[in-house]
């Protein structure tokens, strides 16, 4: 891990060595419970290019704290840029 970054009081981020930046969040705004159970993840690299979830949106809603874990653990191996 490069290093963590708040991103608001309901949230962070982390850039990875690899270039990427890994969202999670859970602000009332956000496709989650508020934290309780679940959160909102997103990833760009650091040319900007957000990654894709299966579903083909940039944001991925109501994750559960296993699924966040698994999908740092993917972004984190990601090549530097999908372009």
């Amino acid at each position: 891990m490069k290093r963590f970054e708040l991103s608001s009081r309901d949230g962070f981020h982390i850039v990875f060595q690899n270039g990427w930046t890994f969202s999670c969040q859970w602000h009332e705004m956000s496709y989650s419970d508020k934290g309780e159970l679940t959160c909102e993840i997103a990833a760009w690299d650091a040319d900007g290019n957000w990654f894709k979830f299966p579903d083909g949106q940039d944001v991925l809603g109501w994750v559960s704290p296993d699924e966040l874990v698994d999908w740092m653990k993917q972004i984190s191996i990601l090549p530097n840029s999908l372009v």
